[in-house]
């Protein structure tokens, strides 16, 4: 199972890092003397390679939006500023009260403002060795491959020509824009989740940008993890710049005189020399750590099969052919919109089971033409689409009624059933058959978004929403559990040790406890964890040494968590939320979990 996560934008209400300015939008420019939101005056200052503002002209200053889209859900708490240089930061707009500042004045040009942070409540001496925010983190941990194409900016990125130096850097002003999150960021994630990485090369970069790509890639990747590599995404789509890009490439190359095959040829030709690139560079390593990827148009089988047959011998660059697996039970929300509004879920859900069969065929399709070529089969987007089409293909006109009953449908008990069912389905097909080796990924689409006119897309709403709550999550994860029972959802055992004294959460004969012990481990006084149940996962993730408490996670079987805090003195519980819990844990106080391994024999008794 694999999941697409977001992308970097200033009104996600998918929060990633704890430094809240890496999603901040792109500099606006403002005057004093007007009113206009916008004076869009950017040719007339000068900024770093960062995008930091260097001088500005008198009575002029730059302004960017941060944090808009979450709404009644934000983290609420005390927020750190920081910047280096000399200037003056102001804020407005917002609920908030300055408990200090320091104002130097106008910009200094021979030491100007940058390298500007905004730091979430407790995290401001952290936040540079943990930039992602544990609380998106949490429920990443199952997939075992995360797709970033949105988190790159991958439609439409820019600019043309993409070069090396065009990117974003970690220390860019903000991670948001055309040019996508740093790569960094993204090696760092999968690295620290285990998860292997999905990267889309951006349709106009140029050789030495995907071999400098490939190269970070194979340097600081984790080497137990495979890179998937695709050109782009959906170039066949004609809504994406992507798409008139390749299209117009192949027509000025004379790859065909018709549009669309002209189109599908040059992705072939790129495609294919953007893998070769990445197999050079990774060179004898290339067959266990790079796995290209090509994709086309799912929903029409014909131009799927004209550019493979055009692709050719060249397909033996790819490891993997990639299809969509998307559900939107029989087009109700286009065919029946009228109906719709009036429908009870189940008869909603009916159509979702009728369109089960065509969906079977539909992946047997592809996964016979994997077969014939020698390639794996995976999804690169998948998962429910319920939508009135017509709100993306013209310009956002939908039925609100049908909107709103779509929406419902997409929050439903019912949909967990139906994630269930397309999951299972795919599990049938392609997971189980004999030829899926290291193919047969469910790409999930996508991992947090709110629910709008465009689509239901997000699996969470928002970060930090109880996954208990979520019906799509919730029929992710029970296929999981049910499918991949084995797969653990924590570590089996966590110690801490201080002097004479260890904590620990442990696994015996499949059952957890918690406890500490002052003999090394030979007795444990155990714990009354609350809200547990047989089965749970118990992690034991920190001891604050001045208030003697320590922090204890409980996981379900579909890997929601519980939050329990419990004083070793007065041994009293208190269950805070998620976001509370992880602000204490980022506190420099606190004692971490020993090393996996490093148990010192705490684990002597235990499977671990």
């Amino acid at each position: 199972m694999g999941i697409n996560v977001g992308g970097i934008t200033y009104f996600s209400s998918e929060v990633k890092f704890v430094d809240i300015a890496k999603q901040s939008q792109e500099w606006i420019t403002q005057r004093d003397d007007q009113k206009s939101w916008n004076t869009q005056e950017h040719d007339k200052i000068h900024f770093n390679s960062d995008g930091y503002p260097t001088s500005f002209p008198a009575g002029v200053r730059v302004a960017k939006l941060v944090y808009r889209g979450f709404g009644e859900h934000e983290e609420t708490g005390i927020y750190t500023i920081l910047w280096d240089g000399e200037g003056e930061i102001g804020i407005k707009l917002a609920r908030f009260k300055v408990l200090s500042s320091r104002k130097v004045g106008n910009i200094n040009p021979n030491n100007p403002v940058r390298n500007l942070r905004l730091i979430a409540p407790g995290y401001e001496q952290v936040y540079d060795r943990f930039p992602f925010h544990p609380v998106f983190l949490e429920n990443l941990r199952r997939y075992s491959e995360i797709r970033y194409m949105d988190f790159y900016s991958t439609n439409g990125h820019g600019p043309e020509p993409t070069t090396w130096s065009s990117r974003h850097t970690v220390h860019s002003h903000s991670q948001a824009g055309t040019e996508g999150g740093a790569l960094e960021f993204m090696i760092d994630l999968s690295n620290r989740l285990g998860a292997n990485p999905w990267f889309c090369i951006p349709h106009a970069a140029d050789d030495n940008y995907v071999a400098q790509f490939a190269t970070l890639v194979k340097n600081t990747l984790r080497k137990d993890l495979v890179a998937y590599v695709e050109y782009s995404n959906e170039v066949w789509n004609g809504i994406f710049r992507q798409s008139k890009y390749s299209e117009a490439k192949g027509l000025a190359l004379k790859l065909d005189v018709k549009p669309f095959k002209a189109k599908f040829k040059y992705y072939n030709k790129r495609s294919t020399e953007v893998v070769a690139i990445w197999n050079r560079v990774f060179g004898s390593e290339a067959d266990k750590r790079v796995s290209g990827v090509w994709a086309w148009q799912t929903g029409f089988q014909d131009y799927y099969k004209q550019a493979v047959e055009d692709l050719g011998n060249r397909i033996h660059t790819f490891k993997n052919i990639a299809i969509t697996g998307y559900f939107d039970c029989q087009k109700i929300a286009d065919k029946h919109a009228k109906e719709l509004p009036g429908m009870s879920m189940t008869e909603i859900q009916r159509y979702c089971k009728n369109e089960l069969p065509a969906k079977e065929a539909e992946f047997k399709h592809y996964m016979d033409l994997a077969k014939a070529y020698g390639v794996q089969l995976v999804m690169y987007e998948g998962g429910p689409s319920v939508m009135e089409s017509s709100a993306l293909r013209h310009f956002g006109q939908s039925n609100k009624a049908t909107t709103e009953k779509a929406i419902a449908f997409n929050k439903d008990s019912h949909m967990e059933e139906s994630v269930k069912d397309v999951l299972n389905l795919w599990n049938k097909v392609v997971v189980k058959d004999p030829h899926t080796k290291q193919g047969g990924f469910f790409n999930y689409f996508s991992y947090t978004s709110s629910p709008t006119k465009y689509g239901s897309w997000g699996m969470l709403e928002y970060t930090g929403q109880d996954p208990k709550t979520v019906a799509k999550l919730r029929g992710v994860q029970h296929f999981l559990t049910s499918a991949y029972g084995n797969a653990p959802r924590g570590p089996k055992c966590s110690f801490i040790k201080n002097g004479g004294i260890a904590y620990g959460c442990y696994n015996k004969g499949g059952y957890f406890d918690c406890g500490l012990t002052d003999n090394s481990g030979r007795t444990w006084n155990k714990w009354n964890v609350p809200g547990r149940s047989q089965g749970d996962t118990l992690v034991l993730d920190g001891y604050n040494k001045k208030k003697d408490v320590v922090y204890i996670r409980v996981i379900d079987n579909i890997g929601s968590n519980n939050y329990h805090i419990y004083n070793t003195k007065s041994h009293q519980w208190s269950t805070p939320v998620n976001f509370i819990y992880y602000t204490d844990l980022a506190m420099k106080e606190i004692l971490p979990p020993q090393a996996t391994g490093d148990w010192t024999g705490l684990n002597s008794h235990f499977n671990c």
